[in-house]
């Protein structure tokens, strides 16, 4: 981790955001939650957890959905002028 990215992180902590942390050795990051965070940059990174995400998919009259992702302004325009075309919001699970 970068100097900056240290200083994101520790004051994400402050600002009383969920910090998590992986161990640097595994190959694939797996990141658990820091309930109180040793700040160990040398075996450890650290992050704010993020934000899940919330995306929108069109589903086609025909039942089927279309081939892509929408923000909700998107998918409120693109079936506007579609009929029998309608959208679902969907939360990311983290």
């Amino acid at each position: 981790m970068t100097h900056d990215e240290m200083i994101a992180v520790i004051q994400a902590h402050k600002e009383g955001k969920t910090i998590e942390f992986s161990y640097k050795a595994y190959m694939v990051k797996h990141w658990a939650v820091s309930v109180t965070p040793q700040w160990d940059f040398s075996h450890y990174d650290y992050r704010a957890k993020p934000e899940p995400r919330v995306l929108h998919c069109v589903f086609l009259p025909t039942g089927g959905i279309y081939s892509r992702t929408f923000t909700e302004e998107e998918a409120k325009d693109f079936i506007a002028t579609r009929p029998g075309f309608t959208y679902a919001a969907f939360v990311e699970k983290l």
